[in-house]
């Protein structure tokens, strides 16, 4: 998925994704964390409706309300959909690089 690029008025906040404790989908996928008009939110993808989000009072409610979100699209099989398409653009990209460079 596309990362959102998040900009003023809301404040990005440091995740350390070598930490253990946070759990394994976190740790792998690295969703953006930013504070927002009195929470915490946390978001993988363009936007919150199109990809994966979370919200909570704080940084470890998001992320775990995140989490809880991502779980429920992977089981409906969304996540697998947007993966396969973040998997596919490279290869479509190298494909176009390989047809100019002959």
């Amino acid at each position: 998925m596309k990362k959102v690029n998040v900009s003023s008025p809301y404040k990005r906040v440091d995740i350390d994704f070598a930490n253990p404790a946070l759990p394994k989908a976190v740790r792998m996928l690295r969703p953006t964390l930013y504070l927002s008009r009195g929470g915490y939110c946390c978001l993988l993808g363009p936007d919150p409706l199109s990809g994966v989000f979370g919200q909570g009072d704080t940084p470890a409610a998001a992320l775990a309300d995140w989490e809880k979100s991502f779980r429920e699209l992977q089981a409906k099989g969304r996540i697998l959909q947007a993966r396969y398409e973040q998997l596919r653009r490279p290869a479509a990209l190298y494909v176009a690089w390989k047809k100019t460079a002959n």
